[in-house]
């Protein structure tokens, strides 16, 4: 019986450590969150890709170009990358609240000759 004892006290000791452990790893996480917008129409963009530099963590931006997501890191740096637009590495430096525009990406396309399902440049 006092084996049994000693078995459900360790038992409930070893469960009260792990979720105090998760609840501080759980704590120091931040919200962040922003917005992103096509700088020139000065409209948010959807479907742009917020990722943390280092991890593959990260977000999307809505219909408006709102996004959030959680960093256990204040300092981290954020990438913001989207198709026919120039990739911004943002520093978060504490900051809580983004508000990014975005330059659209110019493509020559005189210098472009489209053949089939693959480009070739001209020469």
């Amino acid at each position: 019986m006092k084996q049994r004892q000693k078995f459900t006290k360790s038992l409930v000791i070893t469960i009260l450590l792990i979720f105090f452990v998760s609840s501080l790893a759980y704590s120091q996480t931040e919200s962040i969150a922003g917005t992103v917008k096509d700088a020139k129409s000065g409209l948010g963009i959807p479907g742009v890709n917020i990722l943390i530099q280092g991890t593959t963590d990260g977000a999307v931006t809505d219909l408006d170009g709102n996004f959030s997501l959680k960093v256990s890191n204040s300092t981290a740096t954020l990438i913001i990358s989207s198709i026919g637009y120039i990739n911004q590495n943002i520093a978060l430096n504490g900051r809580t609240t983004l508000d990014v525009l975005l330059e659209e990406e110019s493509i020559n396309l005189n210098e472009l000759i489209v053949v089939g399902y693959s480009s070739k440049t001209k020469t």
